[in-house]
């Protein structure tokens, strides 16, 4: 999927990949919320959602210290921002609600937020599932649910949060030229 997403430019390099897996606590507006959950208008997935655990109730409750949130396994980062008009919150609201298809990718060109194509649509009916024609294709054509300039972006720092004597986790920061920030979980590509 990501290489057709690609196809049409050659130039282009990815630099980073995110794959979603896992909530992500947000604070906006001074308000902090465990699971973060979509507040503005966002694409419909048809993929079931996961069945991943909620935040502890330490977190969701905010009563942890500093940032021993990294530490509740269910969360796989964080959204700051000051508004929900956010870039950041724009780009964590199109993850979350792909229900763990969601790609984000960073190029040197462009910033997106990617899903599959057989998860933004509906089957007409239970035999049309099943049934597959030559002209048809397998759904995995890209489908771009959220893109900009790389100009949006300010900095991609990675940063470590929790006791350095103990596990720290890193994570890669997207901090957007708005002042937002979005905080993944950083893995292999990412």
């Amino acid at each position: 999927m990501l290489e057709e997403w690609m196809r049409d430019r050659p130039e282009e390099r990815f630099q980073h990949i995110w794959r979603h897996e896992g909530h992500l606590l947000g604070l906006v507006g001074g308000t902090l919320s465990a699971p973060f959950e979509p507040k503005g208008e966002v694409p419909v997935c048809t993929a079931k959602p996961p069945k991943w655990p909620l935040p502890s109730t330490l977190v969701s409750e905010g009563r942890f210290l500093d940032d021993e949130w990294v530490y509740d396994p269910s969360l796989a980062g964080r959204v700051i921002a000051n508004d929900y008009e956010a870039l950041a919150v724009k780009v964590a609201e199109h993850l979350i609600t792909g229900n763990g298809k969601t790609v984000l990718i960073v190029t040197g060109q462009r910033i997106a937020v990617i899903i599959q194509e057989r998860y933004t649509r509906e089957e007409k009916s239970l035999l049309n599932r099943f049934r597959k024609t030559d002209d048809e294709d397998t759904g995995k054509k890209p489908v771009v649910w959220w893109q900009a300039g790389r100009s949006v972006i300010r900095d991609l720092p990675e940063v470590r949060y929790g006791r350095e004597l103990g596990r720290p986790k890193r994570f890669r920061t997207v901090v957007f030229t708005d002042g937002s920030a979005l905080e993944l979980a950083k893995g292999d590509d990412w």
